[in-house]
C-alpha cells in the first residue's frame, strides 16, 4: 500500500481521482482514492452468545459469493450478476431488503449495460 511503485502504476492508468475523492455510485465518480481497513470480528452461535450474556450486535442470517465471469475488467463487476447474487442471499435467508441497516459495498464503478 505504501509503495511508490504502485501509486505511479495506478496514475499512470488513469485509476486514481485526480481530486481525492471516491464519489462512490454518483455520477461524479473519476477514478478511486487508495486506503485501507480492518475489522476484527468476533463470530458465535447464537445460541452460545446469549447463555454467555454477550452484548450481540448483529445475527449473520446468511452469506453468498459469486463469479461474475467474463466482465471488461476487474474492476467492472457485472451489475445483473451482482444484483442475482444479493436477490439469492436474501431469499434463501428469508429476509425482507428493508431489514438491512448496513451494507459494506465497493462502488468505484456502475454500469447498467450488464
Amino acid at each position: 500500500m505504501l509503495d511508490v511503485e504502485y501509486s505511479l502504476y495506478l496514475s499512470n492508468l488513469n485509476m486514481l481521482s485526480p481530486d481525492g475523492i471516491c464519489h462512490s455510485f454518483d455520477d461524479r465518480a473519476n477514478g478511486y482514492s487508495r486506503g485501507e481497513g480492518a475489522v476484527v470480528m468476533i463470530l458465535k452461535k447464537l445460541s452460545t452468545a446469549i447463555s454467555d450474556r454477550d452484548n450481540i450486535r448483529a445475527v449473520i442470517r446468511g452469506t453468498g459469493s459469486n463469479q461474475d465471469g467474463h466482465t471488461p475488467g476487474i474492476s467492472q463487476p457485472s451489475a445483473a450478476s451482482q444484483e442475482a447474487l444479493i436477490r439469492r442471499v436474501y431469499r434463501n435467508s428469508s429476509l425482507e431488503y428493508d431489514s438491512t441497516r448496513y451494507v459494506e459495498a465497493h462502488g468505484s464503478y456502475i454500469f447498467d449495460d450488464y
